[in-house]
């Protein structure tokens, strides 16, 4: 009997270029969140590496070079899922 074959990971096939793939979508935002990489990666059920791998990937893709550049290049292109704002009372 031969198995099925195995669909390839959310995340690690193309992505058509809209955006990091599934699997570093996950990091980013708990990067973004303040985690640290120690703790993104116990939230995840992944090791401490992958979450540094996803980021390193992650800065390639917005030409960025560390974490806090990541995090603002992410906002600026939508990339961060954001509540919407509402104006304070009175205004």
């Amino acid at each position: 009997m031969v198995d099925p074959p195995v669909p390839p990971r959310a995340g690690l096939s193309d992505h058509g270029g809209e955006g990091p793939p599934q699997d570093q979508g996950r990091p980013r935002h708990l990067v973004a969140a303040g985690t640290t990489n120690k703790e993104a990666a116990r939230r995840l059920f992944i090791g401490e590496a992958t979450v540094k791998t996803h980021l390193l990937h992650l800065y390639a893709e917005l030409g960025v070079r560390d974490r806090a550049a990541a995090v603002a290049a992410a906002d600026k292109a939508g990339l961060l899922d954001r509540p919407a704002r509402t104006p304070p009372p009175g205004r």
